[in-house]
């Protein structure tokens, strides 16, 4: 990626907030940000693997930010390369995102010209429209969003500052959006939920829903995430709550702080999530129930209870890390067990009929 600053205003909000530690050099133009594994001259190189620097050839980059416990590991000829050395060099690269990320629609600043808005719609200064994106009438969008090309935004929509918006998603009426979120590419937020009301005849007639979706500040929202509007009230995903793609938020779901969640997590309709709760693929939690903060799901954990407390829970239904795998432990034993079995029942009757 292209980035043609200089190093000093790339990094100045790290240095001041004393995470990085200058270890030799001053200043110099950043070309790109280089592969950790092969770095040309100019780039500006990231190290939290001492692995990678095992493949450096003759070439140097121009800069290089490198978590500190492998300083001791660098090439001796690193006299004109600018050194930082940061706890997590990880951490920077993720704290650098501002610079590092696509920051325009696609290349078009400003509004295209193709693009719908409404008279009544409000953009904030700095704000980036791509072509084919409509936003409807009494929506508003804070400062330094990015939209990009056919994405759509119903009525009434209200949207923070730097907020990033793939092509193709779709943010429902009424929907409130904080700062710094993320949506990527295909994302459906504030459609109706799945509810439906059956008659006498076993017909079903779907319940309006009336609410809104919120999402606070710093949430990321991956690819083709379903998140559905409440039937009166809120769907709430909590400031810096993580979804990973094809994740499904169901109507009234209530997320809390600093989750993250992996691809295929589904949530079924009125539970509610703790938070700093993680979650490996493809787990899920039934209707109406509740996950307490700090709270592991792995192997595809099944949630048909309410769980409260820390810890790790696996599997269908989920249960204590400890007893999922004492289970599993067993149940791989049974197939031998069972041929053991019959070879005794083979003998047993071999004996009687002797």
């Amino acid at each position: 990626m292209q980035l043609n600053k200089m190093m000093s205003v790339i990094i100045a909000d790290l240095v001041k907030a004393e995470q990085l530690t200058l270890v030799s050099g001053s200043d110099c133009m950043i070309k790109a940000i280089g592969k950790p594994g092969s770095p040309e001259a100019g780039d500006l190189v990231f190290v939290w693997d001492a692995g990678s620097l095992a493949s450096w050839k003759k070439k140097r980059p121009a800069a290089l930010i490198i978590n500190r416990k492998y300083l001791e590991h660098l090439p001796t000829d690193m006299d004109d390369v600018i050194i930082y050395s940061a706890k997590d060099a990880r951490l920077v690269f993720a704290k650098l995102g501002s610079f590092l990320r696509p920051s325009s629609a696609a290349g078009w600043p400003g509004i295209h010209a193709s693009a719908q808005v409404h008279p009544t719609a409000t953009l904030s200064e700095g704000c980036q429209v791509g072509p084919g994106v409509v936003i409807g009438p009494g929506s508003k969008l804070g400062k330094n969003c990015v939209i990009f090309p056919n994405v759509v935004i119903d009525e009434n929509v209200v949207i923070g500052d730097q907020v990033m918006i793939q092509s193709q998603s779709f943010i429902g009426s009424e929907t409130l959006v904080g700062d710094k979120v993320v949506i990527q590419a295909g994302v459906s937020i504030g459609t109706d939920g799945f509810g439906f009301a059956m008659d006498v005849d076993h017909n079903f007639n779907q319940l309006p829903h009336l609410g809104r979706v919120v999402l606070e500040d710093d949430v990321h929202v991956g690819s083709n995430t379903c998140i559905d509007r409440a039937v009166f009230e809120e769907t709430l995903i909590k400031k810096g709550t993580k979804l990973d793609n094809l994740c499904h938020i169901a109507h009234n779901v209530e997320l809390g702080e600093n989750c993250v969640l992996t691809s295929g997590f589904c949530i079924a309709g009125s539970s509610k999530v703790g938070d700093r709760v993680m979650s490996s693929g493809q787990a899920g939690v039934f209707p109406h129930i509740e996950v307490g903060s700090d709270i592991h799901l792995h192997f595809r954990a099944g949630v048909i209870d309410s769980i409260r407390g820390k810890g790790e829970w696996a599997g269908l239904p989920a249960r204590p890390m400890k007893d999922y795998l004492k289970n599993e432990s067993i149940a791989r034993k049974l197939v031998p067990l069972r041929n053991k079995i019959r070879e005794l029942d083979k003998l047993l009757k071999s004996s009687i009929k002797g």
